[in-house]
């Protein structure tokens, strides 16, 4: 009987809608960049273990890429720019979401990107703008990884951790893909956890 070596794997679909095409770079949109519809990403996890993957705001912390330049796609607490614009401390505290294991985590992502900026022309005052995504090539990165030891889960959510880090066996689990922001699409990557 030949013996199945065992490979660690999450699959990540990335259910693209529709866009409109445009002009636009990656900060300011060019004339005739269109709006700009909801992906549904799922993170499908066909482990028999759980994955952690960390969660700095409302969404993991994915790299997103277009053309070598990777977009600030979570703005955490650093606050919007324009009126009301203050300086604050924005720390957060440590987090990371589990992923179940054969269990799928569905988010949708408003496909815009942040470019950071100064409070009312400050340089001790980060803040950002907001600037849609897009149609254009992208590549998608998303690490996490297996074992957590610690944390605490917050209030509104057991799967999310508050300070959870990797324990001393985890191993690190790396997701590429790439897809087209043009149109309905699907991009199908494995975490590999060697």
């Amino acid at each position: 009987m030949r013996r199945r070596q065992a490979r660690s794997s999450i699959a990540l679909l990335a259910l693209v809608a529709g866009c409109s095409a445009g002009e636009g770079g990656l900060g300011h949109p060019g004339v005739g960049a269109g709006p700009v519809k909801p992906l549904t990403l799922e993170f499908e996890n066909f482990l028999d273990e759980d994955v952690y993957i960390d969660w700095p705001g409302i969404l993991p912390a994915i790299e997103v890429k277009r053309d070598a330049v990777t977009l600030m796609t979570d703005r955490g607490c650093i606050p919007y720019c324009g009126e009301g614009c203050e300086c604050s401390t924005c720390t957060t505290p440590s987090r990371v979401r589990r992923i179940p294991a054969h269990e799928t985590l569905s988010i949708t992502w408003e496909p815009v990107h942040f470019a950071a900026n100064t409070c009312n022309g400050s340089a001790e005052c980060s803040c950002v703008e907001s600037w849609p995504v897009t149609a254009g090539h992208y590549n998608l990165l998303l690490s996490g990884f297996t074992q957590a030891e610690g944390g605490t889960p917050t209030a509104d959510n057991p799967n999310v951790l508050i300070g959870a880090k990797p324990g001393p066996r985890s191993r690190t689990c790396t997701a590429r893909g790439e897809f087209d922001l043009v149109g309905g699409a699907t991009v199908e990557t494995k975490f590999i956890c060697p």
